[in-house]
Protein backbone atom coordinates (compact mmCIF):
# COMPACT_ATOMS: atom_id res chain seq x y z
CA UNK A 1 0.00 0.00 0.00
CA UNK A 2 1.13 3.36 -0.57
CA UNK A 3 2.13 5.76 1.90
CA UNK A 4 -0.03 8.40 0.75
CA UNK A 5 -3.08 5.97 0.54
CA UNK A 6 -2.50 4.70 3.84
CA UNK A 7 -2.61 7.84 5.41
CA UNK A 8 -5.79 8.61 3.69
CA UNK A 9 -7.06 4.99 5.04
CA UNK A 10 -6.03 6.12 8.49
CA UNK A 11 -7.50 9.60 8.07
CA UNK A 12 -10.85 8.28 6.90
CA UNK A 13 -11.23 5.72 9.49
CA UNK A 14 -10.33 8.16 12.03
CA UNK A 15 -13.01 10.79 10.36
CA UNK A 16 -15.34 7.91 10.68
CA UNK A 17 -14.88 7.10 14.45
CA UNK A 18 -14.00 3.69 13.25
CA UNK A 19 -11.47 2.91 16.01
CA UNK A 20 -10.34 -0.48 15.01
CA UNK A 21 -9.21 0.06 11.25
CA UNK A 22 -7.51 3.08 12.37
CA UNK A 23 -6.15 0.79 15.50
CA UNK A 24 -4.89 -1.82 12.47
CA UNK A 25 -3.65 0.57 10.20
CA UNK A 26 -1.18 2.60 12.87
CA UNK A 27 0.29 -0.60 13.52
CA UNK A 28 -1.88 -2.85 15.60
CA UNK A 29 -2.05 -2.43 19.35
CA UNK A 30 0.78 -3.32 20.48
CA UNK A 31 3.18 -1.14 17.82
CA UNK A 32 5.40 0.85 19.19
CA UNK A 33 4.65 4.62 19.20
CA UNK A 34 8.08 5.01 17.10
CA UNK A 35 7.02 2.05 14.42
CA UNK A 36 2.71 3.48 13.67
CA UNK A 37 2.30 4.73 10.71
CA UNK A 38 2.18 8.29 11.24
CA UNK A 39 3.77 10.54 14.45
CA UNK A 40 2.65 13.66 15.70
CA UNK A 41 5.29 16.42 14.69
CA UNK A 42 5.94 19.32 17.69
CA UNK A 43 7.93 22.47 17.26
CA UNK A 44 8.96 24.98 19.41
CA UNK A 45 6.29 27.39 20.72
CA UNK A 46 7.15 30.98 19.61
CA UNK A 47 5.50 34.59 20.93
CA UNK A 48 4.29 35.40 17.86
CA UNK A 49 4.27 39.36 19.62
CA UNK A 50 8.21 39.01 19.96
CA UNK A 51 9.86 36.17 18.28
CA UNK A 52 11.43 34.79 21.16
CA UNK A 53 11.19 30.98 22.07
CA UNK A 54 8.51 30.48 24.86
CA UNK A 55 9.44 28.23 28.24
CA UNK A 56 7.89 26.50 30.56
CA UNK A 57 6.46 28.26 33.62
CA UNK A 58 8.26 26.31 35.88
CA UNK A 59 11.83 26.37 34.67
CA UNK A 60 13.14 28.99 32.02
CA UNK A 61 15.35 26.12 30.84
CA UNK A 62 12.62 24.17 29.58
CA UNK A 63 11.69 25.44 26.20
CA UNK A 64 7.76 24.31 25.03
CA UNK A 65 7.11 22.53 22.25
CA UNK A 66 3.60 22.80 20.55
CA UNK A 67 1.74 20.29 18.23
CA UNK A 68 1.89 21.59 14.91
CA UNK A 69 0.65 18.28 12.75
CA UNK A 70 1.96 14.72 11.55
CA UNK A 71 4.78 13.41 10.40
CA UNK A 72 4.71 10.42 8.05
CA UNK A 73 7.51 8.59 5.74
CA UNK A 74 10.33 11.06 6.74
CA UNK A 75 7.39 14.18 5.56
CA UNK A 76 5.84 16.48 7.74
CA UNK A 77 1.97 17.94 7.05
CA UNK A 78 1.33 21.16 9.34
CA UNK A 79 -2.25 21.13 10.43
CA UNK A 80 -2.64 23.50 12.86
CA UNK A 81 -2.47 26.57 10.82
CA UNK A 82 -4.02 28.90 13.07
CA UNK A 83 -3.13 30.28 16.34
CA UNK A 84 -6.06 31.53 18.97
CA UNK A 85 -5.40 34.04 21.72
CA UNK A 86 -7.74 35.11 24.43
CA UNK A 87 -8.55 38.87 24.41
Amino acid sequence: MGESKLVAEIHEAADKGCWKTFTDLMGGVFCKRTEQAIAPHYELAVDTATGVVKTSMYSEEELLKVLKGISTGGKTIITRTNEWHLS
